[in-house]
């Protein structure tokens, strides 16, 4: 375990999501959580700046959910 400063020192900033996702035309921020999981305030601050700038959040509970998105991202792209 490495406190925020460590990461913030190499470049990271807290709260980010866990995976961003670069699709044609448009950019999915993604963070996984289990069934009971929850956003820390840092990760509520970020979503709010990744949605002020008109990308999309998505908090993902499962492998199917993560599938689906993708798969319906994929469609849009291509209709």
């Amino acid at each position: 375990y490495r406190n925020k400063f460590y990461f913030e020192g190499l470049g990271s900033m807290t709260g980010v999501s866990d995976t961003i996702i670069m699709l044609p035309g448009t950019i999915l921020f993604v963070e996984f959580k289990s069934s009971k999981g929850r956003q820390s305030p840092d990760q509520k601050l970020f979503q709010q700046k990744v949605e002020s700038l008109g990308f999309h959040y998505f908090i993902i509970r499962s492998l199917d959910e993560f599938m689906a998105l993708i798969e319906a991202k994929m469609n849009e792209k291509q209709a």
